[in-house]
């Protein structure tokens, strides 16, 4: 399982620390245990931190007055509580020193330590003993995420490989229409950012899509895969601007200075490659937050935003996970609202407000069939030996909770039929 420390810089012994403890962990537990001093010169700081987040099995909060007192770490904690509010990762929260948490995203989670004993208060001997304790049981929480109990059960080869090939699952025919009528040459706008909204009552679908979009989609339209970031939607608040609204967390996504101006994050992305690609998530679970009224201060901003150079291309991807039938009714409406003023904004000069932009038909959850036909077709098909290995590989990545699939009853009742033609 893949582990993210999130954390507050200041607060970087005790995760070195710690850090130490769970490496003693069996690789088959803890395959990948990442925080930020893994980061390479030349790599995108952001870009990293948001990719192995969104990737991470198992997020670790090291809590402090350190932490609430960074916004990128605020960030982050929103993002990884709406992961393990999904069931897609598992957040602990790790008590380094006495403060106050009743108002923080996580707390409701209960710590992997006493938080009236927090590790400051420890003597250095008892610390070691406590950071020792806590890694085990970090070990046992990921154990029972991994669904072995006592035993563990092995990783198949491939299933990585399998991973890599999750965006072919699906058939997508409508959407990917809609998304190349609009990114027609003769009809997109170019020097403008272009907004792509995509949903679906999954996220798996939803991921899927993503997925796709960056890896095919795209690099078909552009001939190049794009530099892929991720942007936090921010809670809304009334009475601030769009740019007050997205703005920091722009910057955190496109490694800009901390309030730096909209021409310094055009510049950033601008020095990228020549297609650019952020991805955003909604739940509709914030809707009553002030959903619709983010959603048209998203529109406001990107419509501000400054030309692009000759040859750049910026996509913005906001995917949107249905909620309770009302919601959704109420978030369908505003999309086709959208839609029109997209249109609007479209026929606008370059150089003043205009975008491009579409909206998609949703997507609907991964069907049997679909399943089937990934099983059938190449390069997949080439990663299985026999019937029965192919069985045994997708019984072993469909049980993987992070992906959110109810695959392994499908593999285990359907794919058997199936797979006689591999």
């Amino acid at each position: 399982m893949q582990l993210f420390y999130s954390y507050a810089r200041e607060d970087s012994a005790w995760c070195e620390r710690l850090a130490k403890q769970i490496a003693g962990l069996p690789p088959e537990l803890i395959s990948e245990a990442w925080y930020d001093r893994k980061i390479r010169p030349g790599d995108n700081w952001n870009g990293e931190i948001g990719e192995h987040l969104e990737q991470a099995d198992i997020i670790l909060i090291l809590v402090s007055s350190n932490y609430f007192a960074k916004d990128y770490c605020g960030l982050e904690a929103k993002l990884a509580m709406k992961r393990h509010e999904s069931g897609a990762a598992l957040v602990i929260p790790v008590v380094l020193s006495p403060c106050e948490m009743s108002g923080a995203e996580f707390a409701k989670v209960e710590a992997i330590n006493d938080p009236n004993k927090p590790l400051s208060s420890l003597s250095k001997k008892k610390q070691e003993l406590e950071l020792r304790r806590i890694a085990g049981a970090i070990g046992d929480r990921a154990r029972e995420r991994l669904g072995a109990g006592p035993k563990l059960r092995l990783p198949h080869p491939n299933r990585d490989q399998l991973k890599k090939l999750l965006y072919q699952l699906c058939n997508r025919t409508l959407q990917k229409q809609e998304l190349a009528d609009a990114l027609d040459p003769a009809q997109r706008k170019d020097g403008r950012p272009f907004l792509i909204f995509t949903r679906g009552v999954r996220d798996d679908a939803i991921d899927r899509f993503t997925d796709r979009l960056e890896q095919v989609l795209l690099p078909r339209v552009f001939g190049e895969k794009p530099s892929r970031f991720y942007l936090a939607m921010p809670v809304y608040q009334s009475g601030r601007s769009a740019e007050k609204l997205f703005g920091p967390p722009l910057a955190e996504a496109v490694d800009a200075r901390f309030g730096a101006t909209i021409a310094e994050m055009a510049d950033a992305i601008r020095n990228s490659t020549d297609v650019v690609l952020l991805t955003a998530r909604f739940h509709a679970q914030d809707w009553s937050a002030g959903g619709k009224a983010l959603l048209e201060s998203f529109v406001a901003f990107w419509s501000a935003w400054p030309l692009t150079s000759a040859g750049k291309h910026l996509i913005v991807n906001v995917s949107i996970t249905y909620g309770e039938a009302g919601v959704n009714r109420e978030i369908d409406a505003l999309l086709e609202s959208l839609k029109g003023q997209l249109a609007a904004l479209a026929g606008a000069p370059p150089a003043t407000t205009g975008i491009g932009g579409v909206v998609l038909s949703a997507l609907p959850p991964i069907s049997e069939v679909e399943v089937k036909n990934w099983v059938e077709e190449r390069p997949v098909s080439a990663l299985f030996a026999s019937p029965a290995d192919a069985l045994g590989r997708l019984t072993c990545i469909y049980e993987r909770p992070e992906l959110r699939i109810p695959m392994q009853p499908l593999a285990e009742v359907h794919l058997s039929k199936w797979l006689d033609v591999l």
